[in-house]
């Protein structure tokens, strides 16, 4: 794969149902929700009815929210991007256990936040919402965020168990998902 080469593996999250949740959902986000949401922008299919769409009295305000939300996308696109280019051979779905010669990645955006990825996502999945102003999307997005919240101290101790006292430095000097916040 051109963006991450370590993204073909799969293998069993640890975790439970947290995790499979997760890499189920955000999958399906991926794979299914977004190109349905880019079809029915360029008018190719109508999606109102399947995703609930909420339109405001405002056409303005219609205007501006889909447009802050293809920016939010593509924001959260490049993050995801630039993230998944950074750690290259290192990347696993959520909650996967690091293996072999898998190397603790501390530049680019991992040298400011651990979670670039989940922060992608995150941002993606709330652009998406505005995009098609859609209450499915945003219910998704909201159950995304809770398994991220979940999820990610459970990546955290895997994190900990493999590469010890290097990841504990790290920790120190990182913010979990936020840049120079949380």
């Amino acid at each position: 794969m051109i963006f991450s080469k370590g993204s073909i593996r799969l293998e069993k999250p640890n975790g439970g149902i947290i995790s499979w949740f997760y890499n189920i959902l955000n999958l399906s986000i991926i794979m299914i929700i977004t190109p349905i949401v880019a079809f029915s922008l360029f008018g190719k299919i109508n999606i109102s009815v399947f995703l609930i769409s909420i339109n405001f009295n405002s056409e303005t305000f219609n205007q501006n929210l889909s447009f802050f939300g293809l920016i939010l996308f593509a924001i959260g696109s490049l993050i995801m991007f630039w993230s998944r280019i950074t750690i290259w051979d290192n990347f696993r779905l959520g909650a996967v256990e690091p293996k072999g010669n898998d190397k603790l990645i501390q530049k680019g955006l991992y040298k400011i936040i651990r979670h670039p990825t989940y922060l992608s996502v995150i941002i993606n999945a709330f652009g998406l919402s505005f995009l098609s102003k859609s209450a499915i999307i945003l219910i998704l997005t909201i159950c995304i965020i809770y398994l991220i919240i979940k999820i990610i101290p459970i990546e955290e101790i895997l994190l900990k168990g493999f590469y010890k006292n290097e990841f504990n430095d790290y920790k120190k000097s990182t913010k979990k998902l936020i840049p120079f916040i949380y």
